[in-house]
């Protein structure tokens, strides 16, 4: 028989380990590393137990999901991972070209070394000169009517001294 206190402290800490890793079997295996039996064990059962149901929603409500998630450090370490070939539980797996400049370029992104654009600043100070049309000045309209036939009539007389 097991004691009820060490039950609860191991349903405790599988909780928070499930919390950080989404498998039952490898938070389990974090608990007990030596013992796959007893990792397969608290693995399959706890999470049916109510009272590791009510621990584990207990734990849920008073953390920050965003806690839950990979740090910057721990994706940038999965994808160094898989771009090198290497399987989570450690064997060595293909990975096409394509998926290797992928991987490159999600890793790259991921430590920085490739820089964003950053915003547009613009410090050109434009001056605006507004273009107009100036319209002379012809007076009346009966100066400019009788300017204009001045002008016509010199027109005609130039143009018949030519002819």
């Amino acid at each position: 028989m097991t004691n009820p206190a060490k039950e609860s402290e191991e349903k405790a800490a599988f909780a928070a380990l499930l919390l950080k890793e989404p498998d039952p079997f490898k938070a389990a295996l974090q608990l007990y590393p030596e013992n796959t039996a007893r990792a397969l064990r608290i693995a399959t059962e706890f999470p049916k137990d109510a009272e590791f149901k009510a621990i584990l929603a207990h734990m849920e409500s008073q953390i920050d999901p965003m806690d839950c998630l990979p740090t910057k450090a721990d994706l940038a370490r999965v994808v160094w991972n898989k771009m090198t070939g290497k399987a989570e539980n450690g064997n060595a797996i293909y990975v096409s070209v394509d998926d290797f400049a992928k991987l490159g370029k999600l890793y790259a992104e991921i430590r920085g070394f490739i820089e964003k654009p950053g915003p547009v600043i613009n410090n050109n100070n434009n001056v605006i000169v507004p273009r107009a049309i100036e319209v002379p000045n012809h007076g009346t309209n009966e100066e400019w009517e009788q300017a204009a036939q001045r002008q016509q009539e010199e027109s005609l007389n130039v143009s018949r001294s030519r002819h």
